[in-house]
């Protein structure tokens, strides 16, 4: 039954936001134009020669393009606008009180939005991330890997997007202690922007800052499986980095249920 219930938030997410049919044109030439863009960048930071030399091996400019493709499609995701993020979403709830009702109901509030997400997911599948990647293909080309390498891939942005997902409950979680928690987003995106390796990969960075990446979560949303898809590890390797996108999992699994708790008992207290 309760998956039964999960399918209908899945649909009710993808049909609201298919009620907006005329924003999705907008979107998608914002995206493509953004596209464009960062390949034209590299391509001219890359110069003539068409390669660099990078921490991990000379990277190539058919490698950049490809990672530049993979990145926006995952972009599409972890930048869902205002009013469709689990951060938004959650803090909103919070603040108009509407978080009450759900503490009553029979599926729980982080099963609820992930569901939600998961809609709104769907629905960028559909005509942010197919269409996008027919762009790009067809305009500059794009490497397909091994299918060995295709599947870790997938798993790998799963993955990636499990987590991005709990960072962004777990951040609108903080509206339990402050009401407002809207410029959280902002800030959330941008330390994602710079330690994720999503517009610039961290084969390019400077060691402390590579390291510093290593300590946090945000390289398992982008670098990890981009890195994989372009098979700059060897396959033990790879399954490696799928074990490390676990264990960040269960982590922050284990610190939004106990700020959870926390958060509810400061609202019953407030609330009597």
């Amino acid at each position: 039954m309760k998956l039964l219930l999960y399918w209908e938030f899945v649909k009710i997410a993808f049909r609201s936001r298919l009620a907006y049919r005329s924003e999705v044109g907008v979107l998608f030439v914002g995206r493509v134009l953004a596209l464009f863009v960062q390949v034209a960048i590299w391509k001219a930071l890359l110069g003539a020669e068409g390669h660099a030399d990078s921490s991990i091996g000379s990277i190539t400019l058919r490698e950049m393009v490809t990672y530049v493709i993979i990145s926006r499609s995952i972009s599409v995701f972890v930048s869902l606008f205002a009013g469709y993020s689990p951060l938004w979403r959650i803090g909103e709830k919070i603040r108009s009180g509407e978080i009450a009702m759900d503490l009553t109901r029979p599926v729980g509030l982080r099963e609820n939005l992930f569901f939600e997400t998961l809609g709104n997911n769907l629905f960028e599948i559909v005509f942010g991330v197919l269409p996008m990647l027919l762009a790009g293909a067809l305009v500059f080309g794009l490497d397909v890997p091994h299918p060995a390498y295709l599947l870790l891939f997938a798993v790998a942005a799963v993955n990636g997007l499990l987590i991005y997902f709990l960072l962004s409950y777990m951040v609108g979680l903080i509206a339990f202690w402050y009401l407002t928690v809207w410029h959280l987003e902002r800030f959330l995106n941008d330390l994602i922007l710079v330690f994720s390796g999503a517009l610039i990969p961290l084969w390019f960075f400077p060691p402390f800052l590579v390291a510093i990446s290593e300590w946090l979560p945000f390289r398992q949303i982008y670098y990890t499986p981009i890195s994989i898809y372009l098979e700059k590890h060897s396959l033990p390797e790879a399954g490696l980095l799928l074990i490390q996108q676990l264990v960040w999992l269960g982590l922050l699994l284990l610190l939004e249920r106990a700020m959870w708790k926390r958060g509810v008992q400061k609202l019953v207290i407030q609330g009597g």
